[in-house]
């Protein structure tokens, strides 16, 4: 992602960068399959100190999404505007939420494994994790001094990283099926797109 934006910029000289995809959500404050979450602050997460004591992240990789696409974002929550419409899909409507989105390379499928648990100790208000949006951001961030660009990441929630039992093998099913997980990204990358 970090030399694609590079090339985009260098071939398009935009004014503004919207990365669009999935992510994965957590269930505080009643997110759901098929929100979307649009960034106010990226953190690339898996900087930071391992040591006895085990990780500690750092906020120095963290990265301040464009204001005014933020608040734009906030104000279509707010007005309760219907974008989601043409989506024609049955069931509760999907809901808006800025705030801070994790970046790293790994699938996060349980928030209470060691790592990721001291990066959600670390920002508890977490709305999703994904694996790209760092690159895009440090990009951005990196061209700033040399022409005004902004960025915004707007992330469906195409799956709900769950805690693990204790012992359960990785061949046991304990999560949604592969059908079913395919079927959310469809809808989650959908309704991230719409929303933009």
């Amino acid at each position: 992602p970090l030399l694609a934006c590079r090339q985009a910029m260098a071939l398009f000289d935009p004014r503004y960068i919207a990365f669009v995809g999935v992510a994965g959500g957590f269930d505080r404050d009643g997110q759901r399959h098929g929100d979307v979450a649009v960034s106010s602050v990226v953190t690339a997460y898996e900087y930071g100190k391992v040591d006895t004591g085990g990780f500690a992240p750092r906020g120095n990789f963290s990265y301040r999404c464009n204001e005014a696409l933020v608040r734009a974002a906030d104000a279509v929550s707010a007005m309760n505007e219907r974008w989601w419409d043409e989506l024609r899909e049955p069931g509760l409507p999907p809901r808006v939420r800025t705030g801070m989105i994790a970046s790293g390379d790994k699938v996060i499928d349980d928030p209470d494994e060691a790592f990721f648990a001291a990066v959600r100790a670390a920002w508890p208000k977490l709305l999703a994790v994904e694996m790209e949006g760092a690159g895009v951001a440090a990009a951005v961030h990196e061209a700033q001094g040399e022409r005004a660009v902004g960025f915004v990441l707007v992330r469906g929630i195409s799956d709900m990283p769950h805690h693990k039992s204790p012992g359960t093998p990785d061949t046991v099913v304990v999560s949604t099926s592969t059908q079913e997980r395919d079927r959310w990204k469809v809808i989650a990358s959908r309704n991230a797109a719409c929303f933009l």
